[in-house]
């Protein structure tokens, strides 16, 4: 497919956007990640369980462009959802499928109703999807690459610091990428991936105050999760 129609293809996703863009807080979590900005608490859910340290930590460096703390979540779903194409297109072509088809995939899940939704708003989906998806093309990549290694490495860390979770999403190609490599490129990239999610929700345990408070909220929570929603 020639380059200059997939181009064109990725600036009309990233475009449309724009449009999803909500005016007000749709929904509780949105209150609780824009009460995490004022007090971070996880204790008090703000914001629930367990924390998106990474996410948080984002939103205030976008504070410092935005007039608001829902803009600075807004802001980042906006660009994470011009970026949902590209990354899905980039897996898809790790993966081994055809041009044409890369982009259909693309397209097809930039257009889900809940990802075009939710990238207007100032949930951590879209963000934690696309950190994620990026995080598994370059540990794909860095089967042959150590640069590329330790860059989805260190995107794997962060997407973990959003959603602990994201962990599954890079658990088999950075299985891949790890027997290709050799052992000080293992080592050093698993005390990268130690110390960045360790410093996140680290940081985040501190914020709150004790790590058993911590702790007892988050199984609280997980148990509420289990069971009830």
């Amino acid at each position: 497919m020639d380059m200059g129609i997939k181009g064109r293809k990725a600036i009309v996703c990233a475009a449309s956007r724009f449009a999803a863009r909500a005016r007000s807080l749709w929904d509780w979590d949105e209150a609780l990640f824009c009460l995490g900005m004022v007090e971070y608490d996880v204790t008090n859910h703000h914001p629930h369980p367990p924390g998106f340290p990474v996410y948080i930590a984002m939103a205030k460096l976008a504070r410092l462009f935005t007039g608001d703390d829902f803009g600075a979540f807004q802001s980042l779903n906006l660009l994470a959802g011009m970026l949902v194409l590209p990354a899905v297109y980039l897996l898809a072509r790790e993966l081994g499928l055809r041009s044409e088809t890369a982009v259909v995939a693309g397209g097809l899940f930039a257009f889900f109703p809940n990802v075009w939704f939710f990238g207007g708003t100032a949930f951590s989906d879209v963000p934690s999807i696309v950190i994620a998806v990026f995080a598994a093309v370059f540990l794909f990549r860095g089967a042959e690459s150590r640069r590329e290694y330790f860059i989805g490495t260190l995107l794997l860390a962060l997407a973990i610091g959003i959603r602990p979770q994201n962990f599954l999403v890079g658990l088999f190609p950075g299985i891949i990428a790890t027997l290709r490599r050799p052992l000080r490129d293992v080592l050093a990239a698993l005390v990268v991936g130690v110390f960045v999610s360790g410093l996140a929700f680290g940081a985040a345990v501190h914020a709150t105050g004790t790590l058993d408070a911590f702790m007892t909220t988050v199984r609280g929570h997980s148990e509420y999760i289990a069971r009830v929603d």
